[in-house]
């Protein structure tokens, strides 16, 4: 279902820009999240592959 569009009920430009600002956050936020996210995979990747290479290349 498609909303009409309201012409006399149009957002002021400060609405306007508050709206954007928080959606930008929110997503900066979001992003934020998924960095630290991939970051603590890679370290957890990393650790694991050293502790196997320390297993591998120990004397029998």
């Amino acid at each position: 279902m498609t909303k009409s569009f309201d012409f006399g009920n149009e957002p002021s430009q400060d609405e306007l820009s508050s709206l954007v600002a928080k959606e930008v956050q929110r997503v900066l936020a979001r992003h934020e999240v998924v960095m630290k996210e991939r970051s603590s995979i890679a370290l957890r990747i990393g650790t694991g592959n050293i502790a196997a290479a320390d297993l591998l290349s120990a004397p029998p």
